[in-house]
């Protein structure tokens, strides 16, 4: 069994992320680098590379002599982010096909499945974008391309930011993960 030490950064990282995903941090809202330290009782250091990872995932975006603030994606951004997404994912999965295992291809299956059922269920919408990372991460797990990967999860990222806080039904996830899943079987 393999245990990820998670350091200062990467918690407050993932702390940051959650409360955007679940829409406690709405869109536009300001990161204020010094509350937040001295909210989480850490010094700014840690808080300052957990925003400048969020920055780098295009969650946050920076504006000099203003602030950082949860980025306000518009339509185009979410097509864009969709179609290079997909440009990539396609791009991995085609050229790592031959190494996937029947093993493989039932967890893909199973978090299909997970998606299709968690769609039903309106008050745990984090959970299912959870399911999607974990999906997109599934898809390029025997990619050996780390660039490719990084920037395919950035685009991903960015997208699954703001759908956590949109009303987009969530049925679509799952019925796009089970079209993708039918392809490469």
């Amino acid at each position: 069994m393999q245990f990820k030490r998670l350091t200062y950064s990467d918690q407050i990282y993932e702390y940051l992320k959650k409360r955007i995903m679940d829409g406690e941090l709405p869109l536009g809202s300001p990161i204020k680098e010094s509350s937040l330290s001295n909210y989480l009782e850490v010094s700014r250091g840690p808080v300052r590379e957990a925003v400048q990872k969020l920055c780098s995932d295009e969650v946050v975006i920076s504006v000099p002599r203003k602030g950082t603030f949860v980025r306000v994606l518009t339509s185009k951004d979410i097509m864009d982010s969709y179609g290079l997404a997909g440009i990539l994912e396609s791009s991995g999965v085609s050229g790592s096909l031959e190494l996937w295992t029947d093993s493989d291809m039932a967890r893909l299956e199973q978090i299909v499945e997970s998606m299709r059922q968690q769609s039903h269920n309106d008050s745990e919408r984090g959970h299912l974008i959870r399911l999607e990372e974990t999906f997109h991460e599934t898809l390029l797990q025997r990619c050996g391309n780390d660039k490719l990967i990084n920037m395919a999860k950035r685009s991903c990222a960015a997208v699954a930011d703001l759908r956590s806080r949109l009303t987009i039904e969530p049925i679509t996830s799952a019925t796009t993960g089970r079209k993708i899943t039918e392809k490469i079987v």
